[in-house]
């Protein structure tokens, strides 16, 4: 019986044993985990591949790792020491079984490992090592993927790079070669860059960083390729035109002289162009070999436009050379040829000269029309000897001598200075200023002695003796100006003697005739003129003149009682259309009718009247308007009325469910007249638009 009563103490006993072992297992297992994060540390072995794997990544700051510091001591605390701890709390226990539970008073009460085990100072101490392994281990691979960091700028360029926005932008094949070279020196980077390393318990990936980079470089490199095959297609196209056009001109061979000429100045500016011509197909020629040491195949029709363009470029070349010696071998014929010519400009020249002094040109009683036309096509001939004319329009006699002097210059002759042209021109606008100013006399004595004194159109003063004295005075400065460089010239003297004629003769009639027209009369003067004896006819005209004068100043009274008025044209409620009134549209069409009632009644009175016959056009034209408005206004206040007393409904989505036919068509009908509406802002316009119409 003794020993029944002790198998309680047996048992709790045996209880604590477990609780020790579990409690040491528990911490033990920390101890290994421990051990396990250090051992790379202490292990020589450079096979030993670490305890976590982590993975690198570009952060906007430095380098980023997945998993990170946090997720790792997530992982240890949760996963593995909390986990122990979890197993250690639910182990069994014999104090707690049922089957021994009439060996104790009451619920029996035990030890608790867990709260034993966290606060074991030792324990303790593991956790706060294993923190410390993971947060150092961590700092030194931050410290190892700073290696990584000269990467980031072909990070930067995938993020920002658009192909779109490269090739919007004109790029040199300098430039287009360096961006090239410049992806194929960071993939070859790339390739050495370092996949992996063992820092402490971290195993660091950069594979990954790696694999995300090479495709940047490889896709960039490819469409710059792509870029490249264009522009090299287009650049050979243009380039290969340029030359066969360039070569078509070369192989000309002109023996008349403007032709050959021309032909000279073409081979001259293809010569100038030589070395730009060239340097356009060897960059063709550069594009194509970047294109081959990058390994990008171009189709068989770029390659055979590009063997061409190699074959013009080395035709131009020859073609220069055989032009030069065609122009060196023709050109002492062509010297001949415009010797010639030249001999015959000088000699068409001499004979203008000399026919300007002699016939109707120094012949006072010409005609001075005939002369000054003959003048005018003189000078038009010398312009044409002395402007360059195209090439072909006139015969070699009467090519201009600026032309002769330009060719002179591309054979490297001394130029003509063509003394004649210069004596011709200068003797012509002598005479055509001669007889102009005698044309340009006679005209206005003509005008001055025979025209009307007042203008037919407003009745203004049109000549007047101070107006006729300062023009007299100015064709006198320049027959005066003229005498002095031509003393016995005869048609000077002429226009000396038209005008002192003029002065002596005809200013008093001009005098004259502009005080019979200006000088006062009164009412004697008219009844010695007889003016008793026309009373009756002068009233009449008085009468009618005031009956048409009132008719007159009454239509304008009525055009002028419609400025300021208009149509307010606003927005019904938030529908989109216009209507016009305002406040009160029954205020607008009272004020509307009455002035159009008023206007239509008087307008149909004045036509009735027997004195509107200088106005009876006018008065028609105004009587039309204001009918056509009264129509339009009330037409359209009407329909207003009506659209203003169906929209309501019709915009009812209840009347639309039950009527939905009749609501479509109206709002079809709303859409078809709103724009009508819109942009009448200012019916006192229109109403202007239609009475001048």
């Amino acid at each position: 019986m003794a020993e029944a009563a002790m198998l309680g103490s047996f048992i709790r006993l045996v209880d604590y044993m477990l609780v020790e072992a579990l409690v040491d297992r528990t911490v033990g297992t920390v101890e290994e985990l421990v051990a396990m994060l250090e051992a790379p540390r202490a292990s020589t072995d450079k096979t030993h591949k670490g305890v976590f794997l982590t993975t690198l990544s570009f952060a906007e700051e430095g380098m980023a790792f997945t998993p990170d510091r946090n997720a790792v001591l997530d992982v240890l605390n949760s996963n593995s020491i909390e986990g122990s701890i979890t197993l250690t709390q639910a182990a069994p226990r014999l104090l707690f079984m049922r089957g021994f539970s009439h060996f104790f008073e009451g619920k029996p009460s035990g030890l608790n490992p867990v709260s034993i085990v966290k606060a074991n100072p030792h324990y303790q101490g593991l956790r706060s090592r294993i923190d410390a392994i993971i947060t150092q281990d961590f700092n030194a691979a931050t410290e190892y993927a700073a290696v990584f960091e000269e990467h980031r700028k072909v990070y930067t360029y995938g993020q920002t790079w658009s192909f779109e926005a490269y090739s919007s932008k004109k790029k040199s094949i300098r430039e287009i070669r360096r961006d090239m070279h410049k992806q194929r020196e960071w993939r070859n980077e790339l390739e050495k860059m370092k996949i992996g390393n063992v820092v402490g318990s971290l195993s660091v990936e950069s594979k990954t960083l790696r694999a995300s980079l090479i495709p940047v470089t490889q896709r960039t490199l490819e469409q710059i390729k792509t870029l490249l095959v264009k522009l090299a297609r287009e650049s050979c196209l243009a380039c290969l035109g340029s030359l066969q056009e360039r070569i078509s001109m070369l192989q000309e061979r002109p023996t008349e002289l403007d032709m050959f000429m021309a032909y000279q100045v073409v081979h001259k500016e293809q010569y100038d162009d030589k070395r730009q011509v060239l340097q356009e197909a060897t960059t063709v020629d550069d594009m194509y070999d970047m294109l081959a040491v990058y390994e990008q195949k171009v189709i068989t029709a770029d390659q055979v436009k590009h063997d061409d363009l190699k074959e013009a470029a080395a035709r131009f070349v020859e073609e220069l050379v055989a032009g030069k010696e065609f122009i060196a071998d023709h050109k002492p014929t062509q010297v001949e040829v415009l010797d010639q010519g030249i001999k015959a400009v000088n000699d068409e020249l001499l004979s203008l000269l000399g026919s300007l002094h002699e016939g109707l040109y120094i012949n006072a009683t010409s005609p001075p029309a005939d002369v000054v036309n003959a003048l005018e096509q003189l000078q038009e001939r010398l312009a044409q000897l002395k402007v360059p004319q195209p090439s072909g329009c006139l015969p070699v006699v009467q090519q201009a001598a600026k032309t002769y002097t330009g060719y002179q210059g591309l054979l490297g002759l001394q130029a003509d200075e063509f003394a004649n042209l210069t004596a011709a021109e200068k003797e012509a606008e002598g005479r055509y200023a001669v007889w102009k100013t005698l044309l340009e006399l006679q005209e206005k004595v003509i005008d001055w002695t025979t025209g009307p004194l007042l203008s037919r159109q407003d009745n203004s003063v049109r000549l007047n003796l101070e107006t006729i004295r300062a023009d007299v005075e100015e064709f006198g400065g320049k027959a005066y100006r003229m005498g002095k460089g031509s003393k016995d010239d005869a048609v000077v003297a002429l226009l000396k003697d038209q005008l002192d004629e003029f002065k002596q003769d005809d200013e008093d009639a001009i005098r004259q005739n502009e005080q019979g027209v200006w000088d006062p009369f009164s009412a004697e003067d008219l009844l010695h003129k007889g003016i008793a004896s026309q009373l009756e006819a002068l009233q009449t005209i008085s009468v009618n003149a005031s009956k048409e004068y009132g008719l007159e100043k009454a239509l304008d009274k009525m055009h002028a009682d419609w400025e300021g008025v208009e149509f307010k044209i606003m927005e019904y409620k938030d529908t989109g259309t216009y209507i016009v009134g305002g406040t009160d549209d029954i205020q607008l069409r009272e004020a509307l009718q009455a002035i159009l009632d008023d206007q239509i009644v008087k307008t149909q009175s004045m036509r009735a009247s027997p004195f509107i016959g200088p106005l009876e056009k006018e008065a028609l034209e105004w009587d039309e308007t204001l009918n056509r408005l009264q129509e339009v206004v009330d037409n359209w206040l009407a329909c207003q009325a009506t659209w203003q007393y169906l929209e309501p409904i019709f915009t009812s989505p209840d009347i639309m469910k039950q009527m939905p036919e009749e609501g479509d068509k109206f709002l079809q009908a709303c859409l078809m007249c709103r724009p009508p509406h819109r942009p009448c802002h200012n019916a006192a316009l229109y109403v202007t638009l239609n009475s001048s119409a």
